[in-house]
């Protein structure tokens, strides 16, 4: 998973030249390929057998994941990273962790793509995530300990006990959430639900609601670009979260941490 890069230092007065060793983390093995086949589905993720593979999709997904921020805007990026689609299988000894293999990324992409980058906050427009109804039905507090939770899931992956905490009643695994046709949550903060509907809000999202600890509920909306316009279809997400949950979504400027890029190339191919 670290791979040793030989650095040569004078002593000087002695002329004696010694290697010292680097333990910048990187990948065992890297490839990288243009993907020109114009296919419809892309991947990206952590597979078993290797620590990153993405297959058919721009540059920028590997760069979101190496520098993950809250702002989806990458400033100074050039058209070829949105436009032009990459496959990579980067490979590494062990089980790497989640800042492993973001560490390794880090690595190959100044390595293979020359990238200079830093992360600065910027004022952008964003909305805030604040209440509008306060103790409202559909926000349902949660008291158990999830660190309790998550223990018993182990124990209980690991053969020892069984899973003693089911499912909510909406089908959630307490203190996790599915999104399917709506946020079904089993226990999660404000925090990441503000996080969760960035996209779909099409600005950033910041929590202001000043609802500490997790909540419970079940949050229907419509999707952009679904063309939902019937009676029985999902409103809005601004609609929904008023109706549903109590909060709404209030436009508003802050500083935000975003990724600049100073150089990068068009990565070498292998």
């Amino acid at each position: 998973m670290r791979r040793s890069v030989p650095v040569v230092i004078v002593l000087v007065g002695l002329g004696v030249r010694v290697p010292a060793q680097s333990t910048e983390p990187s990948f065992d093995a890297v490839s990288i390929k243009r993907n020109t086949s114009g296919a419809q589905t892309a991947s990206l993720g952590l597979p078993n057998g290797t620590a990153f593979n993405m297959t058919n999709v721009p540059m920028r997904g590997a760069i979101s994941m190496a520098y993950p921020v809250k702002n989806p805007e990458i400033v100074g990026a050039p058209d070829w990273l949105r436009t032009e689609r990459y496959d990579i299988v980067a490979k590494a000894a062990g089980t790497p962790t989640d800042a492993d293999v973001k560490a390794m990324l880090q690595t190959m992409l100044r390595e293979r793509l020359k990238l200079d980058a830093h992360v600065e906050a910027r004022e952008i427009p964003v909305y805030a995530l604040v209440v509008s109804r306060p103790n409202h039905p559909g926000l349902k507090p949660f008291t158990l300990d999830c660190d309790a939770i998550r223990a018993a899931r182990e124990a209980a992956d690991r053969g020892r006990a069984p899973n003693p905490v089911p499912p909510g009643p909406n089908g959630a695994a307490p203190c996790g959430f599915t999104w399917s046709t709506a946020i079904y949550s089993g226990g999660i903060t404000m925090e990441l639900l503000a996080n969760e509907i960035n996209s779909v809000a099409g600005r950033v999202v910041i929590d202001r609601t000043g609802l500490a600890g997790r909540y419970e509920f079940t949050l229907r909306f419509a999707r952009p670009g679904s063309n939902a316009n019937g009676a029985d279809d999902p409103p809005t997400i601004f609609t929904a979260l008023q109706e549903q949950l109590g909060l709404r979504l209030e436009p508003t400027r802050a500083a935000i941490d975003t990724l600049v890029i100073d150089h990068i190339e068009r990565p070498t191919e292998d």
